[in-house]
């Protein structure tokens, strides 16, 4: 096995000690354990290791001050096969710690003399090839000498490090403000054998400051430093191609430095091949700035004229357009705009979103609109449910006779060859379209004596007209491309040949057991023929699949090229945009019955007087609170005295206890007002405690410090609905019937009647508008988050409070698994708008494409792995509560007489005495099998609750990045933004403060979670 380690030695010489922040690795590891602290004026030891044969370990470490005003990263790697690379940083704000550890360079070797960078030096003590050791020191603040002459004086003589020299161009894109350079030298300019530069002068005659707030570039960069500011006067901006086969394209802005609404903008193109093209505006920002890059005017048009474009607040002149250079003189006049945040979108988006919204309005209320979404785990099961009840049908039809066999068998053939293809379609409840295509017309009808005609009559059971949704199946089931038809047809093949095989086998069974030998054979021949019927008609419908995936392919690339997406619930290519401040303002506006569980103010509770105030008092609210202002200020308190933020202190978990009781009046009605009226005596005694589902799941995953990036979660939303459902048919029944087993009745009715619900759509409506409000919810929470980086151009205070709110947020229940869930969301679908800016057909978007694929199976296949092992528990459980059922059963059966006699007696005491200690004994093999299955049950809980979180931030990140309501320029910034808090958020994320793989700990948030979830219900 190939060892490499790294041992650095970190001499702190600050005023103030660091704690670890967080970590990325892209191999390898810490050796044995992380350090936690690195102590005021000590030298800590840091070492790492790799963990696999064939590579070394790579990656960084990052600590920050209590207070978050100092930070320190370490970057580095020791691969197999190349040279050790370091740098480290330190700062008063945080680096983007991925983009140093892209450009780490080679150690120098022992006894080189030191490397600086900013804030900490650093020099190389062993350098062998299984082990390196590193010496760094991290450097006082300027006002603090350092006691070390010697090392004083090695400081001056330092070599700064290479990595140096591209920190101000990153810290120039990544915040929009200039960076001291001084230190750093410029890089030559490279050569080429075919040249292409843009030369810009621009003519600042405002008397604004404008700073460098962003760029992007198609193909070349900046010819050495970029200008970070344009100041009143003329400043020249250079831009050189960067590869022999490409020129110069791209696109840059400034913004105002005074205002931060006036911008100055400009696209140019100077390629290899082809006419130079060059646009500018002053003032408010293009709405599409990247766009106007492909439409912008030729300027062998335009040579030789001063062009004045109208309302732009700029003027420019070619002056030269040769072969090699774009030379333009740019002016920026007096009296600029202010942005109008009011004027994006443009009118000619807004006529297509009003599209887009009535469609999205129509499949929400209309019933054939609404198709089953995956995303929905009870809407599929409602449906396989209805697809196995037309197979058992036709089992059935089949073993009574031939004449009947081949009827069924039709039958089945025809509703799994409409039904099959709907099964790889997938939607989420975001969708809302505009301009769609048009669905394919109804094939045609049968008579009521046909075949087909049974499965009509299917269909159509409980008021669903299969006519009517027949043409949205076919939506739902149309593949977008020759590769989606191949899929699918791929799995309805499958489907039809596991549905063939499991007839071939279930009928002979069926037939032995009801007739006999002769009921066998029978089987045996009926269940062929209803293989042979399953088999062709899946083979059938999947070449129908991959036919029509062949024929909707060039309508998918001219699609693609458009901008659009595939709406596979809707089975139609949409715009792939939203105007997200029309959408929060509408759900802000809309009724609240259906997607908010707030609770009006209680009427004549202004000024009314209570006769004991000690559960206000623990909640922190007023007596005439509202019922929403009372969950929120819990939310806050369990937070407070949560035992998990207090593991030091031994009355923290009597206190949220007692929270959590206090709450449980508080938060119900009849309670509360008993309570308001007689005091704590009256409610001390419960009648039937109920769970709040919404509230529990809340509880179990970082309470209300993560609602506002992830909202109440899917499954909670379900289960509460359900739950709300039976309590009120519970009561209504329970006054109309007082009978003992009404409950039991009410909750097999109630379950029927959520099936049927989901059938009919009408619950699935009415969740999906409850899983919009969530996603518009986090989305605008997520903006104004990310606004003190986007629109305030605050850098470092965005990177302060985002790394102590990670710091926070990580020792909640869960926190490490949610901040690595929420980092992963919101880094792929930053790197996804920026591979998405270079063309969806480009390699860097394909391969995105494909990581959240892989990412988003292996989700999937977590929680799949995850239900067979509570699957698992659940059956040795049963085996273990059956083996005890079993033993009480042969004691009572051995158990038999009397025995009047002394000895009978002694004799049965002892027996009765072992059969007890046999029984509390089993009671504990079923206790202790309970216990250590709850790390699995959680697990599973998690991982379900995982493919929620995640699709739901995948629709979050889309709202926020595909917002028209804002310009391009503000959309870049956001991903730049998500981008940093993504990265923060993952690494915080790696630490772990509770093994919830223990039996223990797993039962403990199980216990605090349900205690605090708990209603009592007077």
């Amino acid at each position: 096995m190939f060892t490499r380690k790294l041992t650095v030695n970190v001499d702190n010489r600050n005023k103030s000690a660091l704690l670890f922040g967080g970590e990325w690795f892209d191999t390898g590891g810490w050796n044995l354990r992380r350090t936690e602290r690195i102590g005021e004026n000590e030298i800590s030891v840091l070492e790492f290791e790799n963990t696999s044969s064939f590579s070394g370990v790579s990656g960084y470490v990052y600590y920050h001050a209590a207070d978050h005003s100092s930070t320190l990263v370490l970057a580095f790697s020791c691969p197999i096969m190349t040279s050790p690379c370091f740098t480290a940083r330190a700062a008063s704000t945080l680096p983007d710690c991925q983009a140093l550890f892209e450009r780490v360079p080679d150690v120098a070797r022992p006894g080189a003399g030191l490397r600086r960078a900013e804030g900490c030096a650093w020099e190389t003590q062993e350098l062998e090839d299984e082990h390196l050791t590193m010496r760094c020191v991290v450097l006082p603040n300027d006002t603090l000498p350092l006691p070390d002459s010697e090392f004083s004086r090695r400081l001056l003589r330092a070599k700064w490090c290479r990595s140096t020299l591209n920190d101000a161009q990153i810290g120039c894109n990544t915040a929009g403000h200039e960076r001291s350079t001084s230190a750093s030298p410029t890089p030559n300019r490279s050569h080429h054998f075919v040249e292409r530069s843009v030369v810009l002068e621009v003519d600042n005659r405002s008397e604004e400051t404008f700073v460098l707030d962003g760029e992007w570039f198609e193909s070349g960069k900046w010819t050495g430093k970029p200008k970070t500011s344009l100041k009143r006067g003329i400043t020249r901006l250079q831009f050189q191609n960067e590869e022999v086969f490409y020129g110069v394209t791209g696109l840059v802005w400034f913004v105002g430095e005074s205002c931060l609404d006036i911008y100055f903008s400009c696209v140019f193109s100077n390629p290899l091949t082809g006419s130079c093209t060059f646009n500018a505006w002053g003032g408010p920002p293009p709405a599409e700035l990247l766009k106007e890059l492909s439409v912008a005017p030729d300027c062998s048009s335009q040579k030789g004229q001063v062009q004045v474009p109208d309302a732009r607040g700029v003027a420019w002149n070619i002056i030269d357009s040769g072969s090699t250079t774009l030379h333009i003189r740019v002016a920026i006049l007096p009296d600029l705009a202010h942005m109008d945040p009011n004027a994006y979108p443009p009118e000619e988006l807004k006529a297509e979103l009003r599209r887009a919204e009535e469609e999205q309005e129509e499949c929400m209320t209309s019933p054939s609109g609404n198709n089953a979404s995956a995303a929905d785990p009870a809407t599929a099961t409602a449906a396989s449910a209805h697809s196995a009840a037309s197979g058992f049908a036709a089992a059935d039809a089949a073993a009574s006779g031939p004449a009947d066999s081949a009827s069924a068998s039709a039958s089945g053939a025809a509703s799994s060859s409409s039904a099959a293809p709907a099964g790889p379609s997938s939607g989420s409840a975001r969708r809302g379209s505009a301009g769609s295509e048009p669905a394919p017309p109804d094939g045609g009808g049968s008579s009521p004596d046909s075949p087909g005609a049974d499965a009509n009559a299917l269909a159509t059971n409980d008021g669903i007209d299969f006519s009517a949704h027949f043409g949205s199946i076919l939506d739902a089931s149309r593949p977008k491309h020759a590769l989606d038809g191949l899929g699918s047809g791929l799995k309805v093949i499958g489907a039809g040949l596991v549905a063939g095989t499991g007839a071939l086998v279930a009928m002979p069974a069926m037939g032995a057991r009801q007739e006999g030998i002769s009921g066998f054979f029978q089987g045996m021949a009926t269940g062929v023929a209803l293989s042979v019927g399953l088999v062709g008609a899946g083979a059938v419908a999947g070449c129908t699949q991959v036919v029509r995936g062949v024929l909707n392919t060039p309508a998918a690339v001219k699609n693609v090229s458009e901008g659009k997406r595939w709406d596979s619930e809707l089975g139609k290519w949409i715009n792939d945009f939203c105007d997200l401040r029309s959408e929060a303002l509408r759900m802000s506006t809309e009724d609240e019955d259906s997607g908010s569980d707030a609770e009006p103010r209680r009427e004549g509770a202004e000024g009314r007087k209570v006769v004991d105030t000690t559960y206000y008092d623990l909640v922190g609210v007023s007596p005439n609170a509202s019922p929403s202002d009372i969950k929120k200020a819990y939310y806050k308190a369990a937070l407070r005295v949560h035992p998990d933020k207090n593991p030091d202190d031994p009355e923290a978990s009597q206190r949220f206890q007692q929270l959590a009781q206090a709450y449980q009046v508080l938060s119900d009605p009849k309670l509360r007002e008993k309570y308001d009226i007689h005091g704590k005596d009256s409610v001390s005694e419960s009648a039937l405690p109920s769970i709040d589902p919404a509230l529990f799941f809340s509880m179990l995953f970082g309470a209300e410090q993560f609602e506002k990036y992830i909202g109440k979660l899917y499954l909670g939303m379900q289960i509460d609905h359900m739950a709300k459902d039976v309590q009120k048919d519970l009561e209504k029944r329970s006054r109309e019937d007082a009978d003992s087993n009404v409950a039991k009745d009410i909750i097999g009715d109630t379950l029927e009647k959520e099936m049927s619900f989901l059938t009919k759509n009408k619950k699935g409506r009415r969740l999906k508008r409850q899983q919009l409000r969530r996603e518009i919810t986090c989305a605008t929470n997520l903006c104004k988050r990310l606004d003190r980086w986007v629109l305030g151009r605050d850098e470092a205070g965005f990177m302060m409070a985002t790394s102590q709110e990670a710091s926070e947020l990580v020792r909640v229940s869960f926190g490490g698994r949610l901040l690595r869930t929420i980092g992963g969301v919101y880094e792929q679908a930053a790197r996804a708008f920026f591979s998405s800016c270079k063309g969806n057909f480009s390699v860097e978007s394909q391969v995105n494409s494909w990581t959240e694929s892989a990412r988003s199976v292996s989700v999937r296949m977590s929680a799949g792995w995850s239900m067979v092992q509570s699957a698992m528990a659940v059956k040795k459980m049963h085996d273990v509560a059956g083996a005890q059922q079993e033993e009480e059963a042969e004691a009572e059966t051995e158990g038999g007489g009397d025995g009047q006699d002394p000895s009978s007696q002694e004799r049965n005491a002892a027996k009765a005495a072992q059969e007890q200690e046999k029984k509390e004994k089993v009671a504990r093999e079923a206790m202790a099998s309970l216990e250590g299955s709850l790390p699995v049950f959680l697990q599973t809980i998690w991982d379900v609750s995982a493919i929620d979180i995640e699709s739901t931030l995948s629709a979050v990140c889309d709202k926020v990045l595909k917002d028209v309501s804002v310009p391009w320029q503000i959309r870049h910034r956001r991903a730049r933004a998500l981008l940093r808090l993504a990265r923060i958020f993952r690494d915080v994320g790696q630490i772990e403060h509770t093994d919830l793989s223990q039996a223990s700990t797993a039962k403990q948030h199980l216990e605090e979670a349900l205690y605090g979830a708990i209603k009592e219900r007077g």
